[in-house]
């Protein structure tokens, strides 16, 4: 007997490619970068407000993200500056 699907199905991370930038799933790597994002006012002013959590929560809930399965309607994507090779946003 097959059993119903509970919840988002699970499908193939997605690369989308620009010809200045990649967007993939977050790593492990990007969490310095998000975190310099996370705590600037000014960069929060266009993405929401400022953390409240500290650093070691966050971490931790960055790292659970990294190794969730992608989902359409769950997921965020990691934006890298292809020639720096730079985290620069989400």
């Amino acid at each position: 007997m097959d059993m119903p699907m509970i919840g988002t199905p699970v499908i193939e991370t997605p690369v989308i490619e620009t010809p200045r930038l990649l967007l993939r799933k977050p790593t492990p790597g990007d969490f310095p970068r998000l975190w310099g994002m996370l705590t600037d006012p000014a960069a929060k002013e266009f993405t929401g407000g400022v953390t409240r959590l500290p650093y070691e929560e966050r971490l931790a809930l960055f790292l659970e993200e990294c190794e969730t399965p992608f989902s359409r309607d769950a997921s965020e994507f990691a934006v890298i500056e292809k020639e720096s090779g730079l985290y620069i946003g989400y």
